[in-house]
């Protein structure tokens, strides 16, 4: 548990959060792929709930047998857990070449999206491993993108560009669990959902790589 500290005007390790997800306005198309190291793990993920904003489910497990905690027990829209799931992914500044995309620069960013396009990323016709995205948002508010498969991967194209993508993927990679969902303790969840009762102890947290487990979600 973390301890109350005292301290002066001395410590630059203290910043506000900085974290920036890719989102996409109406209309906009990019070229992007999805930055991975390990094909087993690509994604980030945890299932949570909304009210309000994202929180972390605290029940133990979705089977009936699982100890369930009053996120999952108490009446309300999102009372059914879902997957929350992050990856890093390049946006590319490309220009047409000979009829060829060529690459300008690029900008590495993390997206955060829902179970619902992590299965339709799952259920593409062609292995994302391999081959860079033309996306296209077709509806702002709830960020519906069309996906259709690039001719290659560019990043991975070039060895010493692959290398130092990596390189500078890795951090932003290790900070998507904290920016998924927030960690409420069962009394704060219960609060949260306007309920007086007094809370239970908080159930263990489960975010994690997640590859391709997601099937019955």
């Amino acid at each position: 548990m973390a301890s109350v500290e005292s301290f002066g005007l001395d410590r630059d390790d203290i910043q506000p959060n900085k974290f920036q997800r890719f989102k996409m306005k109406g209309g906009q198309q990019e070229r992007i792929g999805i930055i991975y190291a390990d094909p087993k793990s690509i994604f980030k993920g945890t299932l949570v709930h909304y009210k309000d904003r994202y929180f972390i489910c605290k029940s133990e497990g979705q089977k009936p047998s699982d100890k369930k905690e009053i996120c999952c027990l108490h009446s309300y829209d999102s009372n059914t857990p879902k997957w929350r799931v992050g990856c890093i992914i390049v946006i590319y500044d490309i220009e047409k070449k000979d009829g060829k995309d060529k690459l300008k620069g690029y900008n590495l960013i993390p997206w955060i999206f829902s179970q619902t396009m992590y299965e339709k990323i799952r259920g593409l016709d062609f292995p994302v491993t391999d081959y860079d995205l033309r996306v296209k948002c077709t509806n702002e508010e709830f960020q519906n993108i069309d996906i259709t498969p690039a001719r290659n991967s560019l990043w991975q194209s070039n060895e010493g560009l692959k290398k130092k993508i990596l390189s500078e993927a890795e951090g932003m990679f290790n900070d998507i669990p904290r920016n998924l969902a927030s960690d409420l303790s069962v009394t704060e969840i219960r609060e949260l959902l306007g309920i007086d009762a007094p809370g239970a102890e908080d159930a263990a947290e489960d975010i994690g790589d997640i590859g391709d487990i997601i099937e019955d979600s």
